[in-house]
């Protein structure tokens, strides 16, 4: 059976010799976080800025201007369900399978959608007023669909590459794209949209962070190439040395099914034993790109040893020999 790999902050060894890989919900807490603790921590901000454009860009095909929208202070209720929270559709892991679905993003999703209808409707209650080019080119396009789609009075053959263009006109949209893509929203922490934004990001973050804390994740040896890359940047800020690599035949791995985020990794429930698992520390991404850490130099994480440990053993004995007190390093 092919091998499966997993990278780990090397403070972890001690840990997964003694209990075991397993995901975090049945493993003694840990002083180094977790890839999906530390991502989420490093692109919270980011995260909630695209989102808070994205709102914006949505408001604009409304045919909202952005500047109006800012000076807005119309609210609505952020409410969401928590359905079907971190629950995923389970695939049996193989080779191109399909992704599954990730059932607690997709209900996050159509809340959100709910909630930026409801805006949308508080904002025409209010009287918020429109952008009259946005809106006449939005009527446009609305008017050229409808000529598309109306199946009593088809338009002419020769008319339909006008209205095909005309459909899909949005020259003034695009500028306005173009300007929210350039916006600076850090100042506006306490807008109605930034909320909606830190909500929604912090609902997915959440849903995210309890699938995996339920699950393993391990990669075969081309996908796992990438994700060292990710890894060792992101996590140790490319120090090789602060990390880990741990490998585990297939065959070992209990009830292996495929991973929800992109397909590329496999994931299960169960705890995969330190018996079963070889390790090796300090592997350098030119390494694992050429394909030489995947060969020999493996060790057997049963017989793991901290280097602290080797340390300490070796100056006590030192010390018994010459009749000193050991003393606590």
């Amino acid at each position: 059976m092919p091998y499966l790999y997993h990278a780990t902050n090397k403070a972890n060894l001690v840990g997964i010799r003694d209990v075991g890989m397993a995901p975090a919900s049945r493993r003694p807490a840990s002083r180094a976080l977790g890839a999906t603790q530390q991502n989420r921590i490093d692109k919270r901000e980011s995260k909630r800025l695209a989102s808070f454009k994205k709102f914006l860009k949505k408001l604009a095909e409304q045919g909202y201007a952005h500047h109006t929208i800012l000076q807005s202070t119309v609210r609505v209720r952020i409410a969401f369900s928590n359905r079907d929270f971190a629950e995923v559709e389970e695939i049996p892991y193989a080779p191109g399978a399909a992704i599954p679905e990730n059932k607690g993003l997709i209900a996050a999703d159509a809340d959100l959608e709910e909630i930026l209808a409801a805006y949308i409707g508080a904002l025409r209650h209010a009287r918020v007023p429109f952008d009259d080019d946005l809106m006449d080119e939005r009527q446009a396009r609305l008017d050229a669909r409808a000529k598309l789609t109306n199946k009593k009075q088809k338009p002419l053959f020769k008319d339909l590459p006008n209205l095909n263009k005309l459909a899909r006109a949005k020259l003034l949209l695009d500028n306005e794209y173009r300007r929210i893509d350039t916006l600076d929203l850090s100042r506006y922490y306490s807008h109605f949209l930034s909320e909606l934004s830190y909500a929604y990001q912090e609902l997915v973050a959440d849903n995210e962070q309890e699938i995996t804390r339920h699950r393993v994740y391990l990669f075969a040896e081309n996908q796992f190439r990438t994700e060292y890359a990710s890894y060792a940047t992101h996590i140790a800020n490319g120090q090789y040395e602060a990390l880990a690599i741990l490998r585990v035949d297939l065959a070992h791995v209990v009830n292996p099914m495929v991973d929800m985020s992109q397909g590329n990794a496999a994931t299960t429930k169960e705890t995969i034993n330190a018996a079963h698992i070889q390790y090796k520390i300090g592997v350098t991404q030119a390494s694992v790109q050429n394909g030489s850490a995947f060969r020999d130099g493996w060790s057997e994480l049963s017989g793991y040893v901290p280097p602290t440990a080797t340390l300490a053993s070796s100056m006590a004995s030192s010390s018994q020999g010459n009749g000193l007190d050991g003393g606590t390093i």
